[in-house]
């Protein structure tokens, strides 16, 4: 009885901070840096457990995890939040980052088949080399629209034509600017693989936090 009751708690107490997730969000928590919800830290820990969880579900059923994927790249990979999951995954997994504070951080995991390269989104040392791009929460930083749609670009040009992409991100109803991100519409991000000839083939979403999972092939 009393393990059940533990159990009721503890939904209970992630429903309750599931709830507290709002516009003022910052995204920068799954690297490690400090959240606005005003919450405990403790609370804090069991909060970005439970979104990485869900986030993570999600792409693994997009996945189909009884194939293995060939090579993944993993742009504006951070300190590696993903590298474990696509490198469980994949024959190689390559992540790619401007910081190099970052970097060193991702470098430090024991994964045999990951390599680290410090680059921007906007260039790519790369050419149709891989068979998933993937990309989470890192085209908020991208404030310039033609940065914007380079970014996009290149995740198109260094993925195969067989390949799919998967973007996380937050959206808006309308473009959406703070200090340091710029939230746009899903039309918008529909609107920039378009252009390249990428085609939105499905969608997840969660409503509290305007999370975007979306898949492009």
């Amino acid at each position: 009885m009393q393990g059940l009751r533990e159990k009721i708690e503890q939904k209970t107490e992630l429903e309750k901070l599931a709830k507290k997730i709002d516009e003022e969000y910052i995204i920068q928590r799954f690297r490690g840096e400090r959240t606005r919800v005003s919450i405990s830290s403790g609370s804090s820990q069991i909060l970005d457990e439970y979104i990485d969880k869900r986030q993570k579900e999600v792409v693994s059923k997009i996945l189909n995890t009884n194939e293995q994927i060939g090579t993944v790249i993993d742009a504006g990979c951070g300190a590696g939040r993903w590298t474990d999951f696509f490198c469980k995954r994949a024959k190689e997994v390559v992540g790619v980052d401007k910081s190099l504070d970052m970097l060193r951080i991702a470098k430090t995991g024991k994964r045999r088949n990951a390599h680290f390269l410090r680059s921007s989104m906007t260039i790519l040392p790369f050419n149709n080399s891989f068979d998933l791009s993937f990309c989470s929460f890192s085209l908020l930083l991208i404030i310039r629209e033609s940065d914007f749609s380079k970014a996009v670009s290149e995740l198109i040009r260094v993925t195969k034509s067989s390949g799919k992409f998967i973007i996380i991100d937050i959206t808006a109803k309308t473009p959406l600017i703070t200090a340091w991100t710029l939230r746009r519409t899903p039309n918008q991000h529909i609107k920039a693989f378009l252009l390249h000839e990428a085609v939105l083939k499905d969608v997840f979403g969660y409503r509290s936090t305007h999370t975007w999972i979306s898949v492009y092939m």
